[in-house]
């Protein structure tokens, strides 16, 4: 035999205040015990509600059958009811949102279940999102180490801004919210400014309207990294003859100059679309007219393109120079191009960081 609780008779005498009815809820939710209880008195209440109504009934031969039923219907429906409001359970708290990553400036906010992990990288603030969605704001770091994020198909690599990384193996999308970013994948590359967005699936690219993807022609790197000749020292006027042969860390002292020959295969001309990116460090700001200069040379007196770089600050440059607009020194337009070459004041301390070759890709 169920024992009778006190409260579940005040509750069905309307004798519970709010409080009374909260802790009756509680208790119900939590104690099966306590429901059958309640169950119990229920029953018991809605019986007498009968049988008052059938003593009534018989005195004054004013109820019948069918609404002596429906009666006891009720109070049993009541019951059933209180009891669903009262034990039924609680929704579960909302999921707190993702915390949020800090690491030195820079903050990332994953979406819930996303998959990623810091990568270990002495020159880059790297990271890998297999699944899911990354929400960045980065700041330039102090030692001028660049931030990228991988995913299986892309590769987004920034100095600076906020932008918003959602991955899954088939399809990865960035958005950015302000400064620039730049999207690698399958050997062509999109710089995607602020406001705009790109997505590489398993089957290419899907842009915003007006980004177009580029093509590397050449890259430095293997030069920079000492795996390929890279002449430093004296100062030179033409690339590929005897007066580019200096020793590694010999300057003048004016001018310290940078050399690197293009490769055989690669006929190029200066023409087109192309541009040529650098990255370089300046030690100090650079005086005002004696501003480093990029060159690209021809050989045997050929023609020459030519422009300033910027270096009104220290630190790190990356800059992306239009060929288009470079200015053209002597004859023979149309040459083949033979040599990059970089000339810099000493004071400056420059460092060649990277230089590449780069143009539109073919759709």
């Amino acid at each position: 035999m169920v024992e009778p609780d006190p409260r579940c008779e005040a509750a069905l005498d309307g004798g519970l205040d709010e409080a009374g009815w909260a802790a009756l809820g509680e208790a119900l939710r939590r104690d099966p015990e306590m429901r059958a209880r309640w169950w119990a008195a229920a029953s018991a209440r809605a019986a007498l509600v009968q049988a008052l109504a059938e003593d009534r009934g018989l005195r004054r031969h004013e109820t019948p059958l069918r609404l002596r039923r429906i009666a006891l219907a009720a109070g049993l429906l009541l019951a059933v009811g209180v009891l669903a409001w009262l034990a039924w359970p609680a929704p579960p708290a909302a999921p707190a949102p993702p915390a949020m990553i800090v690491t030195g400036g820079d903050h990332l906010r994953p979406s819930a279940g996303a998959r990623f992990a810091a990568v270990d990288d002495a020159l880059t603030r790297r990271w890998r999102l297999e699944a899911g969605r990354l929400d960045v704001s980065v700041t330039r770091d102090a030692q001028g180490r660049g931030f990228a994020i991988e995913t299986p198909l892309l590769l987004a690599e920034v100095a600076g801004t906020r932008f918003s990384l959602e991955a899954s193996p088939e399809r990865t999308r960035l958005e950015v919210g302000e400064g620039v970013v730049q999207a690698r994948a399958g050997g062509d590359e999109v710089m995607v400014p602020a406001g705009s967005w790109v997505e590489r699936g398993t089957d290419g690219w899907r842009l915003a309207p007006g980004l177009h993807p580029w093509t590397t022609l050449w890259d430095a790197a293997p030069h920079i990294a000492g795996a390929a000749p890279l002449r430093r020292g004296v100062r030179t006027a033409l690339a590929g003859s005897p007066a580019c042969a200096g020793m590694p860390g010999e300057e003048t002292p004016n001018l310290r100059t940078i050399a690197i020959d293009l490769p055989d295969a690669l006929d190029w001309r200066g023409d087109g679309d192309a541009v040529v990116e650098l990255r370089y460090s300046l030690t100090a700001a650079s005086e005002p007219g004696h501003e480093p200069r990029l060159l690209l040379q021809g050989w045997d007196h050929g023609p020459a393109l030519l422009t300033d770089l910027p270096g009104d600050r220290a630190g790190q440059h990356r800059h992306r120079l239009p060929v288009a607009g470079m200015k053209r020194r002597g004859d023979g337009p149309g040459a083949r191009i033979r040599s990059l070459i970089i000339h810099a004041q000493p004071a400056d301390g420059l460092i060649l960081l990277g230089a590449r070759i780069l143009d539109h890709a073919p759709p």
